[in-house]
């Protein structure tokens, strides 16, 4: 749950504490100030709640109905006030309650204009409360290269890093490899290794080592 909160201060100047005129002030000197404002702009309230929470809240109702949750939102904040005010422009730039779908795509319909809904962004469609799921980075697989050094010893190559294997037979049909990070079976191990074992342990070389195989080579 979340309270969206209002502060009022007299100057902005004064939330920077690093400033040389509020040491000044601190000690007792008096400065005049630099320029008259044109407008009492000081003395507005300043909403500082974090919308961060908001989403988060949102994010758990979704798939409720809208007209519940919006309801839920007006509950938390008194009538006519400036925190209820804060509360609703917050939330009509999140959520698009008016969308319509064109050649697959969900636009934000708002007058006579049309916004493209991104995503991650929230939506009404239905009376229920949406959110457009994002696309899943694909991560590349990693390029693996193991060279036998003996029966069960050999020396991997994973995403530039060197490790020293040591394999076991496969006893039963899957075996958990910690260089592939995987359960395999049989099958895997000829693909992966050209004979029926898989890596039990693994650790870095360093690069003594490292010089020491390639002259090997």
């Amino acid at each position: 749950m979340f309270s969206p909160t209002l502060v009022k201060y007299r100057d902005r100047d004064l939330l920077n504490k690093g400033c040389k005129r509020d040491a000044r002030r601190a000690e007792g000197q008096d400065v005049l100030p630099t320029r008259e404002k044109m407008r009492v702009g000081s003395t507005r309230r300043v909403y500082t709640g974090g919308y961060h929470q908001i989403r988060r809240w949102l994010t758990n109702q979704i798939g409720r109905p809208w007209n519940d949750v919006h309801s839920e939102l007006c509950g938390m904040t008194g009538k006519d006030t400036m925190e209820r005010l804060h509360l609703m422009r917050a939330v009509d730039s999140m959520v698009d309650v008016q969308v319509e779908e064109i050649d697959g795509v969900l636009y934000r319909v708002d007058g006579c204009q049309q916004w493209k809904v991104h995503p991650g962004d929230f939506y009404v469609r239905d009376g229920i409360l949406c959110r457009l799921a994002r696309a899943k980075a694909i991560k590349p697989t990693p390029a693996l290269a193991v060279t036998f050094t003996g029966q069960m010893e050999a020396v991997g190559i994973s995403n530039g890093q060197w490790f020293a294997l040591s394999f076991a037979a496969l006893v039963l049909d899957v075996g958990y490899d910690v260089f592939l990070r995987r359960h395999i079976g049989s099958y895997d191990c000829m693909l992966a290794y050209g004979k029926n074992v898989y890596a039990v342990s693994k650790r870095a070389m360093s690069k003594r080592e490292i010089r020491a195989f390639k002259a090997a080579r």
